[in-house]
């Protein structure tokens, strides 16, 4: 699920007297490389990384690394220095820099602009080199030690979408038992690239490694797969789910009665709406999976990661309130153009401050289609429905699907259905991403270095060993 905390990047030319002779040009007090901290709630510090080129005689250029958001080579729109006064602007990210260069030019105290916040940074110049990628020990590197075949597989029920990916075959003689990876939200690829983790290559590869093939596909409208990701729903991403399960189905390599579903986070809601379609499904496997109904989780997400950056209880209070409202509004209006104008009414009657580009950047990221299909959806519809075996697991520190409120209502939605087949698990001291953390915070998971908890895997992969044992 989306953390709300990331809804989380025009130069300026030197000017030269017209003296129709040539001008030699001096380096910029700005050119280099620049750190700093913005100081965030709960001790927290998010470490920023400008790297400024030109000279004084050309444009100035910059861009930003936050390490910790994975976050490389974001691009401004905007720099500028004016006497002592600096200014840069990341229009791609809502955000913006003001600040006061030092009489030594090693150092720029200023503030932080971006999402209605405005927090201290200062940046003192280095000699750092530019920032490495993080490291990620589990991901595999090729030669892998199974078939790898990349596969394209159109959607009938959707003209114009066909679906991208990628199918791992364990080696020997076929058929295989097979598992369909079914990513979060957002646009994420067959890797489901989170904060630089790719999460499914990682599990793809565990699992192909112990005998059961893996495909794992691009969304609609994202890598290689064609289709409209921004006008696409629940419905949507489960109608393309579906045909790509029709067609693993159907390989010659692959075991049609022992075709399983994993989905992660959003994924655990387009799981069971497609088991629940398809009786045919061996096995699902849920990975923080939602048992509760959109608006509710995403009330109850926000909270969390709010209680968790220390922010005070009535802040918290007032924000819930307001986006109830909102909430609402999107679930009842169908009219977008209307939509958009109940939600400013409603943010300038709660807030009257408030800049207009931050309601629009509010407005713009409740205002979807998707964002429709999910604050009105109840993940227990489907789930009733759904009779194969399940096995849907959390961690302890989630903070964007609780497993402590979610798996609860996953167990008792499948077994009001006649489901007696549903394992339930929640792993200690594991985030969202299953990755071991301190406290679950999304601000942690770019600097993890582990992508999957290897325990998690191990279970995840005996589990579905054994769905497959009794087929």
């Amino acid at each position: 699920m989306k953390a709300f905390l990331f809804c989380l990047l025009v130069g300026l030319w030197a000017l030269f007297p017209a003296l129709g002779r040539a001008q030699t040009s001096s380096p910029s007090p700005l050119t280099g490389t620049w750190e700093g901290q913005i100081a965030l709630p709960n001790n927290l510090k998010l470490t920023v990384i400008l790297h400024i080129t030109g000279d004084n005689a050309q444009q100035l250029a910059a861009k930003m690394d936050v390490p910790q958001q994975a976050a490389y080579g974001i691009a401004a729109s905007h720099v500028a220095l004016q006497g002592t006064n600096v200014e840069v602007d990341f229009d791609v990210i809502h955000a913006h820099f003001t600040g006061t260069l030092s009489s030594d030019r090693k150092q720029i105290v200023g503030h932080w602009q971006q999402a209605g916040a405005t927090l201290p940074l200062t940046l003192n110049k280095t000699d750092k080199p530019l920032s490495a990628a993080p490291k990620r020990p589990q991901e595999p590197a090729p030669p892998y030690p199974y078939e790898v075949r990349d596969v394209s597989i159109p959607n009938p029920n959707a003209p114009g979408v066909t679906l991208s990916g990628t199918l791992t075959l364990p080696k020997g003689p076929g058929p295989f038992p097979a598992a369909l990876l079914i990513a979060g939200s957002g646009p994420n690829d067959r890797d489901e690239n989170v904060f630089g983790h790719k999460i499914f290559l990682v599990l793809a590869d565990y699992l192909t490694r112990h005998q059961i093939a893996v495909l794992r596909y691009d969304k609609r409208g994202v890598g290689k797969s064609t289709g409209d990701f921004a006008t696409a729903t629940l419905q949507d991403f489960a109608s393309d789910a579906v045909a790509v399960a029709q067609f693993l189905m159907h390989q010659p390599d692959i075991n049609p009665k022992q075709v399983g579903l994993i989905g992660h986070s959003e994924g655990g809601i387009v799981a069971p709406i497609v088991a629940s379609q398809m009786p045919q499904i061996a096995y699902v496997v849920l990975l923080a999976g939602p048992g509760m109904k959109g608006a509710d989780l995403l009330a109850l997400q926000e909270e969390r990661i709010a209680e968790a950056q220390g922010l005070p209880a009535e802040q918290i209070h007032k924000m819930l309130e307001i986006n109830k409202q909102l909430y609402q509004i999107v679930i009842e209006e169908n009219d977008p153009q209307k939509a958009r104008t109940l939600m400013q009414e409603a943010i300038q009657k709660a807030q009257p401050k408030t800049k207009q580009e931050d309601m629009d950047r509010i407005i713009s990221f409740l205002n979807t289609p998707w964002m429709h299909s999910f604050l009105a959806y109840d993940p227990t519809e489907a789930l009733r429905k759904v009779h194969c075996p399940v096995l849907a697991v959390g961690g302890s520190k989630d903070l964007q699907v609780p497993a402590k409120e979610n798996l609860p209502l996953i167990k008792q939605a499948l077994q009001q259905g006649g489901n007696r087949h549903v394992t339930t698990k929640v792993f200690p001291g594991l985030n969202h991403l299953f990755q071991p953390c301190q406290t679950g915070s999304p601000l942690e998971y770019a600097e993890i270095e582990t992508t999957f908890d290897s325990k998690a895997l191990a279970y995840i992969t005996q589990w579905i060993q054994g769905q497959i044992e009794t087929n």
